[in-house]
């Protein structure tokens, strides 16, 4: 048991305590990866989807019908630059081009 122990010490450098020293080059390649599946996974896909939201909303056209985020649904009669104003039912209402969710466009209610 006594030579264990000594064997133990020999070893590690004290009786019972190890001491575990790792590169510091490990911590940044792995901080690093950690970035780059962060960035691949998360913010490039939403980075894409702005884009692709972003286009469809300056591409709105009179005669499209919309939802809004609010859950409104209606046919474009008038564009501006930063507005909408939409036909539902009965009412007009404006909104701003952010507040769209989804477009259909004119011409694909029409092939319907």
């Amino acid at each position: 048991m006594k030579s264990l122990l000594i064997l133990e010490t020999a070893t590690t450098g004290t009786a019972g305590t190890t001491t575990q020293q790792g590169f510091p080059w490990q911590t940044l390649v792995s901080l690093a990866l950690l970035i780059a599946v962060f960035y691949f996974l998360i913010l490039r896909p939403q980075k894409k989807r702005e884009k692709q939201m972003a286009q469809l909303r300056n591409s709105l056209e009179v005669g499209d019908e919309v939802v809004t985020i609010g859950g409104i649904c209606g046919k474009v009669i008038n564009v501006k630059e930063d507005t909408v104003t939409v036909l539902s039912g009965e009412s007009k209402l404006s909104f701003l081009k952010t507040s769209i969710a989804t477009v259909t466009k004119a011409d694909e209610n029409v092939k319907e």
